[in-house]
């Protein structure tokens, strides 16, 4: 089957099956079947929207958990543990900055890297190249435009530094 058309069709099924605990596994493999690289123990709750044809391009750790109504897209790599809240957009793609000499846009891809403990909250925004440090936080609403040192807080738009979080030597 086609790549794209592959995608479509187990993204639909898996977004089709309702968010009950007991077919939580079929619906991880119908998004696994897109492609996606999803570690043991995680969770998505639907609806997942997905770029066109780059589920696999994105890789889950080991027990992440993602809310309804999350946009991935582009090379996204999450670590273990992750949390991510409802309409959540990760996205490593640009807006397109020129075109080429047969009027093409040119648009660059900057993978966006998430370590192990971050939690994102509802509705922020993580644009391309961005590196979220191990233990971070992002706030609901945060528009992350740079990346984000471990252990600390993170809100507004852009997002900008709140304060240090927990009692963790930085490394």
């Amino acid at each position: 089957m086609f790549p794209v058309i592959r995608q479509w069709f187990f993204l639909g099924i898996a977004n089709f099956i309702p968010p009950v605990r007991f077919l939580q596994p079929v619906r991880l493999r119908c998004y696994r079947a897109t492609g996606m690289t999803i570690g043991s123990g995680s969770t998505i709750n639907p609806p997942l929207m997905l770029g066109v044809g780059n589920a696999r391009r994105i890789e889950m750790g080991q027990r992440c958990y993602v809310n309804s109504g999350a946009l991935f897209h582009g090379t996204i790599l999450l670590g273990n543990r992750v949390s991510i809240g409802p309409r959540v957009t990760i996205s490593s793609y640009a807006h397109p900055s020129s075109v080429d000499k047969d009027g093409n846009w040119e648009t660059t891809s900057n993978a966006v890297v998430v370590e192990d403990g971050v939690l994102i909250g509802m509705g922020a925004v993580i644009l391309p190249g961005v590196h979220i440090r191990r233990g971070a936080y992002v706030a609901a609403g945060a528009v992350v435009t740079r990346d984000v040192a471990p252990f600390t807080l993170v809100a507004g738009v852009p997002a900008r530094f709140i304060k240090k979080i927990g009692n963790h030597e930085q490394s």
